[in-house]
């Protein structure tokens, strides 16, 4: 009996590893179904992984006290992402640049820039071009360029960010498809979007240029809500439409915010962010 009983506890036991084996994977946060790569673990620069990655790869950086000096492009359908939210950022000295990057395009889901601080003496800060992405969480500063430019058409959404002492905050030119973010007029609408974002200091000498469009060959409407339109963290500029570069009038240049609809609300205060703590 006992030797019965050792015999099928053996022949259970590699299930039963098995079993242990596939529940950790499924504890696993990442999917099995594409490749992560890991900075500055497995590769010393956010580079060096973008140039190894394809479409559904996610590049996770898990040094978050560390700057990464020199530009970025990341590959189509790639996720660029800090391990977790930290007071650490990661800094990226340089600008990120992806072309393309499209879910409709790539079949790949939720893709997004989240959790990085940006800074490029040299140009825009993060530059996407016919894309269909989220900037999340992201701090975005000290750009000769724009902090988020968008270029062609897209639907970019940017979210809880910071926009500060750049040359704009957000710079949406060359839309050649008319665009508008879906709501009940726009049911299949794709346009941009600016949500809970600080604007901070983005001067052209003493002008304000916080969101601007430019060389719209089409209609293309961004959705603005709940953001700090404000010079500094000690100033509010009212009315909030003020500091918005507005061409809807102008039909060689039809790009405009929609401020009057869909309850549109600015922020008396910044927001507050960690990273600033």
């Amino acid at each position: 009996m006992i030797r019965r009983a050792l015999a099928a506890l053996a022949l259970a036991l590699p299930v039963l590893l098995l079993a242990v084996s596939c529940s950790d994977k499924t504890d696993n946060p990442f999917d099995p179904g594409f490749t992560v790569f890991e900075v500055p673990s497995a590769y010393a620069t956010i580079q060096a992984a973008a140039a190894q990655a394809e479409a559904g790869d996610r590049i996770v950086v898990t040094g978050r006290d560390e700057d990464y000096n020199g530009d970025v492009l990341l590959p189509a359908g790639v996720i660029l992402m800090c391990r977790e939210n930290s007071l650490l950022m990661p800094v990226i000295r340089g600008g990120i640049t992806a072309i393309g990057s499209s879910s409709s395009q790539t079949g790949v889901a939720d893709l997004r820039i989240e959790g990085f601080r940006v800074v490029n003496e040299a140009g825009s800060g993060i530059l996407l071009q016919d894309c269909q992405l989220a900037i999340v969480n992201c701090w975005i500063d000290s750009c000769a360029g724009a902090a988020v430019e968008i270029v062609g058409d897209g639907a970019v959404a940017v979210s809880r960010c910071d926009l500060q002492a750049c040359a704009t905050g957000v710079l949406i030119r060359d839309v050649t498809e008319a665009a508008h973010y879906p709501d009940a007029g726009h049911p299949a609408g794709q346009g941009p979007s600016v949500v809970n974002c600080n604007f901070l200091d983005n001067l052209v000498g003493a002008d304000y240029r916080n969101l601007v469009f430019e060389s719209l060959a089409a209609a293309d409407t961004a959705y603005v809500n709940l953001n700090y339109w404000g010079g500094d963290l000690d100033t509010y500029i009212s009315p909030p439409d003020s500091t918005i570069i507005d061409h809807k009038d102008d039909s060689g240049n039809p790009g405009y915010a929609d401020t009057e609809g869909d309850g549109f609300q600015s922020t008396v205060t910044p927001w507050p962010r960690e990273w600033r703590d």
